[in-house]
């Protein structure tokens, strides 16, 4: 909780202003790069992208070693897509050995990079008040530099993987929903936020990368629905069903941006972030990134489905759609009009 607190001013709204065209800048030159006319999976390319974005706040502009350091995660993290990361005993197991061997390997890559870059902020001195910063400025008082180094390392996974697979379900329900897909092709057209606003909302109520919130253990006895609880034990609240109760939202298996448009979501029933002092703290980045993602991409693309709907899988503790959100982009001739920074919503 300490470090959390000492990395959030990072995070604010104000702070993230500041990263306005960087993120742009780094949709647009990924974004261009994306195959045409054929089925692709768009979600490791949304990990490349994202994952650039948080380095890029983090350490600054790209140079040799944070291209290097891209490279390594995106491989070392190719083991999130296996289960040997919950299933130790399959680490031993041909087949699978070679999957953790070769995570083994890259994060030990990854570990030098970081440890290096640390160094040279060190080094520096830098008055930038970015999450480095922030944690260096803690370390005299209790963070050793693995735990900075840790600490990072943290902020860069939940900081891409999170984002990436979110964006992922967003293309995936915009591909197979047509009229939802026009209005919002439209509205960018315009130069318009609103209907972009309420999709990604509705994306967020309607697939939730985490389905569970955080656990809370019990300090005292509750009563919850008529049943209670008491010490010692935790409660694990199922974020999926709040947000598909029919009770709180009317056809919750439907995805409808309109339901939004009018009202935004209720905190109380809204939660893709989690609640309470666990909330997200990348939450203001991470939106700003998807509606900045989503805009440019529809501007610059026709998007259509690479194939059917498809279910969730597990990556790791979330959940992304089985085969990587596969969809079909065409080049689009329309005009393109970019907000202005005071018009984006964060």
């Amino acid at each position: 909780m300490a470090v959390r607190k000492t990395i959030m001013p990072a995070y604010h709204r104000a702070a993230i202003a500041e990263h306005v065209e960087m993120v742009r800048g780094v949709a647009e030159r990924e974004i261009a790069e994306w195959p045409k006319d054929q089925p692709f999976a768009a979600h490791l390319r949304l990990r490349s992208l994202t994952l650039r974005v948080i380095l890029t706040s983090i350490f600054g502009d790209e140079d040799r070693r944070t291209g290097e350091l891209h490279t390594r995660l995106l491989k070392m993290l190719t083991v999130t897509g296996s289960i040997v990361l919950q299933e130790p005993q399959l680490r031993i197991i041909p087949g699978w050995r070679g999957v953790w061997h070769s995570f083994l390997s890259e994060r030990t890559h990854v570990e030098t990079l970081l440890s290096g870059l640390i160094d040279d902020e060190v080094h520096a001195k830098s008055q930038e008040r970015g999450a480095l910063a922030l944690l260096l400025g803690a370390a005299g008082r209790s963070l050793s530099a693995d735990e900075i180094r840790d600490h990072l390392m943290s902020l860069v996974l939940a900081g891409h993987e999170t984002t990436a697979s979110q964006l992922a379900w967003a293309f995936q329900l915009l591909a197979h929903n047509r009229t939802a897909l026009a209005t919002l092709t439209d509205e960018l057209d315009q130069g318009g936020e609103i209907y972009l606003t309420a999709a990604v909302q509705e994306v967020l109520r309607h697939r939730p990368v985490f389905l569970f919130a955080i656990p809370r253990v019990l300090a005292r006895p509750v009563e919850i629905a008529g049943r209670r609880y008491s010490p010692p034990g935790q409660l694990v609240g199922c974020i999926h069903l709040l947000h598909h109760d029919p009770d709180l939202y009317a056809a919750p298996q439907q995805f409808r941006p309109e339901r939004f448009l009018d009202s935004p979501p209720q905190p109380a029933i809204w939660m893709p972030w989690g609640g309470g002092r666990k909330r997200c703290p990348g939450h203001n980045l991470a939106t700003f990134e998807m509606h900045t993602i989503i805009r440019e991409a529809l501007t610059r693309w026709s998007l259509r489905p690479g194939g059917t709907p498809e279910p969730g899988r597990w990556r790791s503790v979330i959940v992304t759609p089985e085969h990587g959100c596969r969809i079909v982009t065409h080049p689009r001739t329309r005009l393109r009009i970019v907000p202005k920074p005071g018009d984006c919503a964060p």
